[in-house]
């Protein structure tokens, strides 16, 4: 059968095995079953309705299940901040089986600012350490079993320097 990815069902797409004798066909896995991403094997066995002129036959083929890639999306709790205050970033994969696990890594363009661990497919970064100026961030999660490596697109972060001038008075 064709190659399938991480979360599709298994159905009669799969399990589709056909004889031109009249018969039952039993499946392991069964349909409905989740299958993990690698080569798989699929088993049929058939069970003739007439036993007596036709036997039992089973047969295994390989089904490879290609990871997943999951949905990333990058959020900021502030687009616009001033020096030295906290913005959190916070990245947050959607797929459509299972939830992912591993790291996500914050980039600020092409330099590293944080690795973080993924809870409920969920990373979130603190930092109050942006210069001022216009930051490109970006969220890489890291992929794992299930799930391949995906980028987010790049996230405008505004950070203002703020200061106070004294005017030019005598007093």
């Amino acid at each position: 059968p064709a190659a399938i990815t991480y979360g599709t069902v298994l159905s009669a797409t799969q399990l589709n095995a056909t004889s031109p004798v009249a018969g039952s066909f039993a499946y392991t896995p069964a349909a409905g079953t989740v299958l993990s991403p690698g080569t798989q094997s699929l088993s049929v066995t058939f069970t003739p309705t007439d036993s007596t002129d036709y036997k039992t036959a089973t047969s295994t083929v390989a089904l490879t299940v290609n990871k997943a890639t999951p949905t990333i999306a990058l959020a900021t709790s502030a687009t616009s901040a001033f020096v030295l205050n906290p913005v959190i970033f916070t990245a947050t994969l959607v797929t459509p089986a299972g939830t992912p696990t591993g790291t996500v890594a914050f980039y600020d363009g092409t330099a590293l600012l944080s690795t973080e661990s993924m809870t409920s497919g969920v990373a979130t970064y603190q930092t109050s350490a942006l210069l001022a100026g216009t930051h490109s961030i970006t969220a890489t999660y890291s992929g794992d079993a299930s799930f391949a490596t995906v980028t987010s697109g790049a996230l405008s972060q505004v950070v203002e320097n703020f200061t106070v001038a004294a005017s030019g008075g005598t007093s």
